[in-house]
């Protein structure tokens, strides 16, 4: 393939590009997102056949910033773009996704393609959350744009890794038929089997075609990362919908509760006015009837006086005569 007249661009002794402005190159734009210790790097130090990016064992992300190298591969123009990865151990995930979607930015005008790399092992739940937090950060119209692109490919053991799909987890393959069924291995110990990146530019080359040569661009981004904001706005609304019923169910607890305690307090009352009513009625008629016999005792002694006294002057009267 012959260089863009105006790049000034020749090869050096490694075969590299070395061009003034490679954007003015043909090219296809590759980018690679994925978790945390999957490979990333070493997949596109083996896509470029020489050690550009930086690849070791860790559990943190060695990536830290979106990174880009170009090269030649089989006369074939490239651009790559390392990512940092997902559920990095030593940074929180919002920060990493900040970093992540700059590659549309360094991939200038767009990717065509976005190496979504993970390991040859079991889909895990971990795994199933990174696919959809990319996923959810590029939209739905990213998964044009991708390739599964399983690493370890010497995991495989003689076995195709087309067999290997066949008897993967139910969640994976769903995963795989929304990327268009395409995902292809690597095997990053042997850089020098270069039929495996032939391959997988192969496959890249038809998902151009199929998308009409187009790229992910910076619109679709920002109609993904609306259709987010949309979302989380939805939920925002959800949560306060919810707040304020929880709210209005508590306030109508508390009614509720302050009626029935209002209803016990004046049942109480009302029993506590009836005792000390009942007690005073009690009383008086106690009362009463202390006054009526005091009345009757005094009455019977008036009566027994006057008749004591008439005897006394009857014999007073019979003396005399």
């Amino acid at each position: 393939m012959a260089l863009c007249k105006d790049t000034g661009g020749k090869y050096d002794k490694a075969g590299v590009l070395k061009v003034r402005d490679h954007s003015k190159c043909p090219q296809t734009r590759i980018v690679l997102v994925g978790k945390t210790g999957v490979g990333k790097s070493a997949v596109g130090n083996t896509i470029l056949d020489r050690q550009d990016f930086t690849s070791i064992l860790s559990n943190a992300s060695v990536t830290t910033q979106c990174q880009k190298v170009y090269g030649l591969v089989n006369d074939r123009h490239v651009a790559v773009v390392d990512t940092p990865g997902l559920f990095d151990t030593e940074k929180p995930n919002e920060e990493i996704q900040k970093e992540i979607v700059k590659c549309i930015q360094v991939s200038c005008p767009g990717p065509h393609a976005f190496l979504l790399v993970m390991q040859l092992n079991r889909f895990t739940d971990e795994e199933r959350k990174c696919v959809e937090a990319l996923q959810e950060i590029f939209g739905e119209e990213s998964r044009k744009y991708m390739i599964i692109l399983f690493t370890r490919g010497d995991d495989l053991q003689g076995q195709s890794i087309h067999d290997f799909v066949q008897r993967a987890h139910p969640a994976l393959k769903e995963v795989i038929n929304k990327c268009g069924g395409r995902y292809h291995v690597f095997n990053n110990r042997a850089m020098f089997n270069r039929a495996q990146v032939v391959a997988l530019l192969d496959m890249i080359e038809k998902m151009m075609a199929l998308n009409g040569g187009s790229f992910y661009t910076q619109e679709m981004y920002e109609e993904a990362e609306a259709k987010i904001r949309e979302k989380e706005e939805e939920m925002k609304r959800e949560i306060r919908a919810k707040q304020k019923c929880h709210r209005e169910a508590m306030e109508k607890e508390r009614m509720e509760k302050v009626r029935e305690l209002e209803g016990k307090l004046r049942a109480s009352v009302e029993a506590e006015i009836e005792k000390r009513v009942d007690a005073m009625r009690e009383q008086y008629e106690k009362e009463l009837r202390e006054t009526r016999d005091k009345a009757a005792m005094a009455e019977l002694n008036l009566t027994f006086g006057e008749k004591l006294k008439q005897k006394v002057i009857k014999a007073f009267k019979i003396a005399r005569h």
